[in-house]
């Protein structure tokens, strides 16, 4: 096993384990609703299907920039996954991963 995998690895666990605030996923969210990413009504929840509300790939591309802007971290290509993009509670938990990382 390379270190990449087992940097992979230990990424997912940290993904599935790790609290996020909720004050983090109301950032996420004002910043797609802000960007105009995506129109989401009030009622879209942290949980809802991103791509479901429209999200594609020139707008992961844009979140990929404001990601970087606003919290001081970039994604890697390997975690450009539709898993780690598909809901506001999703990116929360991938940017804290990759805040503690």
């Amino acid at each position: 096993m390379n270190d990449k995998h087992v940097d992979n690895l230990l990424l997912e666990l940290s993904l599935q384990e790790l609290p996020v605030a909720p004050d983090l996923r109301r950032k996420v969210r004002a910043e797609i609703a802000r960007e105009d990413l995506l129109e989401l009504d009030s009622n879209f929840g942290f949980e809802d299907d991103l791509f479901e509300a429209g999200l594609d790939s020139m707008a992961i591309m844009q979140l990929l920039l404001l990601i970087e802007e606003n919290f001081g971290i970039v994604i890697p290509a390997a975690d450009h996954s539709r898993e780690n993009f598909s809901t506001v509670k999703s990116i929360a938990h991938l940017i804290r991963a990759r805040q503690r990382a």
